[in-house]
């Protein structure tokens, strides 16, 4: 935003006179505000994914990332992608056997990220009813496996499906 806008925003609208220095300071506190309201969101759907999760026994971990060379699930350090949510794993885990769930409020968000990694599934949890419009797409080109996280039928066949998964590993 041009920082001259805002300051003759905030005095035809507010009548408040500010220095360049003072709009500067606003402009950085209203973005910080938005982002933190962003981040809150995305955390508060980590939060209802686990607790349904739990409810329903499955095993999980989360903010974990990969280690780069050997593809082992290591506790997060600088430079390495944290992933939401890693079903039945525990740190020292190989990745390329488990589920990996990459929560987003929104298809804007970085939501590819998750998507190099070689694991057994990768699941992206999300409110955006846009995304749903890229479903096929993005499971062809990207083999991410979508689900809405407000249709409740779509939350009951999501959990059906890992249980299934996690059924089928403990039988091999």
């Amino acid at each position: 935003m041009n920082l001259n806008k805002l300051r003759e925003f905030l005095l035809s609208e507010c009548h408040v006179s500010v220095t360049e220095a003072q709009a500067e300071s606003v402009y950085k506190m209203a973005v910080s505000i938005h982002q933190s309201r962003c981040s809150r969101s995305g955390r508060d759907l980590e939060n209802a994914i686990g607790t349904l999760l739990k409810i329903h026994h499955i095993p999980y971990i989360t903010q974990a990332c990969i280690h780069p060379t050997n593809g082992t699930i290591v506790p997060c350090a600088r430079g390495l992608h944290r992933h939401d949510i890693i079903i039945d794993a525990a740190i020292g885990d190989a990745i390329e056997n488990k589920i990996i769930v990459s929560c987003k409020v929104s298809l804007r968000e970085r939501f590819l990220q998750d998507a190099n990694v070689s694991c057994k599934r990768l699941y992206m949890v999300t409110n955006d009813d846009r995304a749903m419009k890229k479903k096929d797409e993005l499971r062809t080109i990207h083999n991410i496996h979508l689900v809405h996280a407000s249709q409740q039928s779509a939350l009951d066949a999501w959990i059906a499906e890992i249980k299934d998964i996690l059924a089928s590993d403990k039988a091999d």
